[in-house]
């Protein structure tokens, strides 16, 4: 709970930094970790603090959106009550990914995730798919091959 709480006030204050980013690198591999072995609401406070980062200096890298695609089948991301807020993490990621391929990729991964889900939660993913097609990342087909 400390480290969910720390990351938060993180998130909340990193708008408001100067910008020097270097600090931030050497703690990049470490919030990696987090992601990958903490609690989902803790995961999901480090998914936007490395969204932020990485927006910031105008590069999101791979390694983000694999944790990112992982988190997507996690099975405790089902009982949480982050649910909006990695649905909106989700939701800016895929809106700034360069790469049509791995936005295809990522819309049969929050298809697939609908099956193990709440309603609430399946009806979120599907307005997040129809905004995503709203912003013209997407064409109406994304089934196609990837």
């Amino acid at each position: 709970k400390m480290l969910g709480a720390l990351l938060t006030g993180i998130n909340r204050a990193f708008p408001f930094t100067d910008g020097e980013l270097e600090s931030f690198e050497d703690h990049l591999n470490t919030l990696f970790k987090v992601v990958h072995i903490s609690p989902i609401a803790t995961s999901i406070q480090s998914l936007m603090l490395l969204y932020q980062v990485m927006e910031s200096r105008q590069e999101v890298s791979d390694r983000y959106y694999r944790a990112l695609y992982a988190k997507l089948l996690d099975a405790d991301l089902n009982h949480s009550k982050g649910q909006a807020m990695f649905l909106n993490v989700l939701f800016k990621s895929l809106k700034c990914d360069p790469s049509l391929t791995r936005v295809k990729a990522f819309m049969k991964r929050i298809l697939q995730a609908c099956s193990i889900h709440q309603p609430p939660f399946i009806c979120g993913c599907l307005f997040l798919i129809s905004e995503v097609k709203k912003c013209g990342i997407i064409s109406i087909i994304f089934f196609c091959s990837c």
